[in-house]
C-alpha cells in the first residue's frame, strides 16, 4: 500500500522460543534451515532479514499485505521440519516510511528507530510461548481477540498438521489430491488433518489480514 511520499511496510521482529535448552547441533540445524529459507524467500519478495543473537531475526516486507502469510508459513515450517516441533514468538507491527527512504536499496534494519520497528520490537517481551502478536493500530479490538484464537489453534497443532497446513497455505490453497501426491500421504488424510488444523478458519484469518492491508489508511 502506497500514501503520498510514504511505503507502508511490516515488520517482524522473531526470536526462536527455549533455544538455550536446544543441544547447540540442534540449534545450529534450526538456524541454518530457518536462515536458508528466510534468505532465499526474501530474494523472491522485496523482504530483508537480518539475525542478531544467535536465535533471533528481524524482517522488513515492503509489501505489508503479504507479511501475516509469510510469518505463519516460517512458524509451520519450524513446527514440521524438524525432529522436535520448535515454536517462535513472531511481533509483527505495520506502518509507513519515507518514500526516499535507502532501507530497500541497503537492506539495513541495524539501529532503526522508525516507530513500526520500535513496535515491532517491543511487542515481542512479554509473549506466551509460540505466539504471534499484531500491532493493533490498523485493526479493531475484534482482530487482537481472533489472533488469540489463531494462537490457541497453532499451539496445538502436531507436526503433521503443521506440515499439510504449510503445504496448503505455500502453495495458494491447492486440491486436497495435489497436497496428498505432494506428501505421499492419501486424500483422506489430508482432509482429516486439515480439519483437525482448522484450515477454513486459518485461511479466512490470513484473507481479512490481507483485505484489510488493501485498504487506504484512515
Amino acid at each position: 500500500m502506497l500514501n503520498a511520499m510514504k511505503y507502508f511496510i511490516a515488520v517482524e521482529t522473531s526470536d526462536i522460543v527455549g533455544s538455550t535448552k536446544l543441544k547447540e547441533e540442534q540449534l545450529k540445524l534450526v538456524m541454518q534451515n530457518l536462515q536458508n529459507r528466510l534468505s532465499n524467500k526474501s530474494a523472491e519478495t522485496s523482504t530483508f532479514v537480518e539475525f542478531y543473537r544467535g536465535d533471533a531475526y528481524q524482517l522488513t516486507h515492503k509489501n505489508a499485505k503479504h507479511s501475516l502469510r509469510y510469518a505463519f508459513l516460517t512458524k509451520l515450517f519450524l513446527l514440521s521440519q524438524f525432529d522436535q516441533p520448535i515454536k517462535i514468538n513472531q511481533s509483527l507491527a505495520l506502518g509507513s516510511i519515507d518514500i526516499d527512504d535507502d532501507l530497500f536499496i541497503t537492506g539495513k534494519l541495524h539501529g532503526r528507530m522508525d516507530p513500526v520497528f520500535i513496535e515491532s520490537g517491543r511487542q515481542l517481551d512479554g509473549l506466551s510461548k509460540g505466539a504471534l502478536v499484531v500491532h493493533p493500530k490498523y485493526f479493531d479490538s475484534c482482530f487482537s481477540l481472533t489472533t488469540q484464537f489463531f494462537n490457541r489453534i497453532v499451539g496445538n497443532l502436531s507436526s503433521k498438521q503443521a506440515l499439510v497446513l504449510f503445504t496448503y497455505i505455500q502453495d495458494g490453497y491447492p486440491e486436497q489430491k495435489k497436497i496428498a501426491e505432494q506428501l505421499n500421504m492419501t486424500r483422506q488424510n489430508v482432509n482429516t488433518h486439515l480439519i483437525r488444523a482448522n484450515a477454513d478458519l486459518i485461511k479466512a484469518y490470513i484473507d481479512y489480514f490481507e483485505e484489510k492491508c488493501g485498504e487506504p489508511l484512515q
